[in-house]
């Protein structure tokens, strides 16, 4: 299921601004700050959280390979983009393992990430909807949490598909 038009951008789903987020995207839109959500057994990282890492020269990859950040629920990692985006900050957020996420976790850990990021002082963040490999129903579910949980609170959310 696809949440964009051919365009890249479908401008209104739920009362959520959904963009295409590639590294077209990344090199061209320079928001305040990222959240990425990421699963604790899901590996590499993929979808726009796979392109942050892969601007970031692999910054995300390494804490987890560190064991600075996992992917569990709860956990919080904030990382500076240190001139390769910007002066964007990347914030990423636990969602646990795939088989235990679920929409009650999904709507949980969105309210947490934003919370988070206006403690910080964002004040439009834009959601990077975790991905996993070979299907888009986790963006959907993602998308229609934060569409639940956050309607006109974030700057968007971003997808692969």
């Amino acid at each position: 299921m696809s949440l964009l038009t051919s365009s890249g951008i479908h401008a209104d789903l739920s009362g959520v601004k959904v963009e295409r987020g590639d590294l077209k995207w990344l090199d061209q839109r320079k928001p305040a700050a990222v959240a990425v959500f990421c699963f604790s057994d899901v590996r590499p990282l993929c979808g726009v959280a796979g392109f942050l890492d892969w601007r970031l020269c692999g910054a995300i990859s390494r804490r987890i390979e560190t064991g600075d950040f996992a992917g569990h629920v709860d956990e919080v990692l904030l990382l500076p983009s240190e001139g390769r985006l910007g002066r964007q900050l990347v914030f990423a957020f636990g969602l646990g393992t795939l088989a235990d996420c679920n929409r009650q976790v999904l709507s949980r850990v969105c309210r947490e990430a934003y919370r988070v990021m206006r403690r910080a002082g964002v004040a439009n963040p834009m959601f990077a909807a975790p991905s996993v490999h070979g299907g888009g129903q986790m963006e959907a579910e993602f998308v229609q949490s934060v569409a639940d949980e956050l309607k006109g609170e974030i700057g968007g959310v971003l997808v692969e598909s």
